[in-house]
């Protein structure tokens, strides 16, 4: 693994940034002890669609991947989002390749976070 995407948000006073950290950046930590690294910010635009799309494939799917696994049904990351668009009611009987609107983003994004806290029991962390 040589490269990972980490969101985050730089606060208001422009001081500092919180990030989220997620295992896919833990285990690239873990594969790479005393490497040199480049780190590279870019801005997102105010389309909040973008950074819904970011944070659920970068974060909610991931830890939905990882419920799923640990319950017995081992999927790729394609497999699982194909499984909770079908599953969300939602998103429920859109194509997995439509483009999904920032409405149908909010409504996915809280559906799996409440799967995953009840049927897996794993805490999505927010988005920072």
């Amino acid at each position: 693994m040589k490269e990972i995407t980490i969101f985050g948000t730089i606060a208001a006073d422009g001081k500092t940034m919180t990030a989220v950290f997620t295992e896919e950046y833990k285990e690239m930590i873990r594969q790479n002890k005393g490497k040199r690294i480049f780190i590279s910010i870019s801005v997102f635009p105010d389309s909040a669609t973008e950074l819904q799309r970011g944070y659920y494939h970068k974060v909610v799917l991931p830890a939905l991947q990882s419920g799923f696994r640990e319950s017995g049904d081992d999927m790729t990351i394609e497999e699982t989002h194909e499984r909770v668009v079908a599953l969300c009611p939602i998103t429920s009987g859109k194509d997995t390749g439509e483009m999904l609107t920032k409405d149908d983003y909010t409504g996915l994004i809280e559906w799996s976070i409440r799967l995953c806290a009840g049927e897996f029991n794993i805490i999505v962390p927010e988005p920072q």
